[in-house]
């Protein structure tokens, strides 16, 4: 009757990873007294596991507030931050991140912490910077990820091909590493090698589908439909999607197997995907095999949804 049973019950699903039934047991009762902390705590985390950030941060807010500044751990620091941030708070997050670090010292993974933020809102240039100062202090794996992912936005294959060739060559067995060293590989062009990495990478990861869908692309890159396709059907096979079903459609085309593409087409729309591109090139696959009236009513959809569609008006 004091809900001291149901807060137990509460704190064992928390225990198990059950965060919607602590949220649904903590809500129907008023914490236990001495409980409040623990009762915020759990309300707290349950949010943020369930991605409802604005509920966690107000959970978390009660507690910061219900403490003075020596009670203020890190952990509250960085969960406080965290969750300003996913709520859509990004500058008091990151006003969180450098208290934290005026009062407990700078580290690697609070600058990656930043960095991470503003990569996520869109602040490419600031977030580089917060990379920049993590590998300064120590070599942090997340933080070198991000900014190679960054160095591969602005298109630096040489230098990414550069920094992850030296970690591989001084035996840091990392499948992230691997996969953007053969991106940059294949973005400068040198194929071959591109071709041995990411066959490597295939072995090391038991043969991830995303490992499938860049050999793919790859043995695109090298004129080799062939190949291509064998790759993108296990990628698919795997996990399918449209851009893989729109790149298998492609190496079909490649191999004039414009009956098979169709099918690509039609499997598509009956996934629910009603996009003006697969009409028109619907149309395109017709009109190859002579089946022009056909070819004509898709381009006729694809430019009375979209008349700017110049590839379909040209097919008319």
């Amino acid at each position: 009757k004091d809900g001291r049973n149901d807060f137990e019950f509460a704190d064992i699903c928390w225990t198990a990873h059950r965060y919607d039934k602590v949220r649904e047991v903590l809500d129907a009762i008023e914490p236990p007294e001495g409980k409040e902390l623990g009762w915020l705590m759990m309300m707290a985390d349950s949010c943020y596991e369930l991605e409802d950030y604005e509920a966690a941060w107000k959970y978390r807010k009660e507690i910061w507030d219900g403490c003075d500044e020596e009670g203020r751990v890190e952990a509250l620091y960085l969960d406080m931050a965290r969750d300003c941030g996913l709520s859509g708070r990004v500058e008091e997050a990151l006003e969180l991140y450098c208290q934290t670090g005026e009062r407990f010292g700078e580290s690697a993974e609070l600058y990656y912490l930043q960095a991470k933020l503003l990569s996520d809102n869109e602040r490419a240039a600031e977030a580089m910077e917060m990379c920049e100062k993590a590998l300064k202090l120590e070599f942090h794996l997340e933080a070198f990820k991000l900014r190679t992912a960054l160095l591969l936005e602005q298109k630096a294959y040489a230098l990414v091909k550069e920094e992850t060739g030296d970690l591989i060559a001084r035996g840091l067995q990392s499948a992230q590493v691997f996969f953007d060293h053969a991106k940059a590989l294949r973005k400068l062009e040198e194929w071959e090698e591109a071709e041995r990495v990411l066959k490597k990478l295939d072995e090391m990861t038991g043969g991830s589908d995303i490992v499938h869908q860049e050999l793919a692309g790859l043995y695109d890159d090298m004129d080799k439909p062939e190949e291509a396709l064998i790759w993108i059907d296990r990628a698919i096979k795997a996990r399918d999607s449209l851009q893989r079903q729109s790149m298998r459609a492609d190496y079909l085309r490649d191999l004039e197997r414009y009956e098979e593409e169709l099918e690509v087409y039609h499997l598509l729309f009956a996934q629910g995907y009603h996009y003006s591109f697969i009409d028109y090139r619907m149309g395109r696959a017709l009109e190859d095999l002579g089946r022009f009236d056909e070819a004509a009513e898709h381009f006729q959809k694809v430019v009375k949804d979209d008349e700017d569609y110049g590839s379909a008006w040209d097919g008319l």
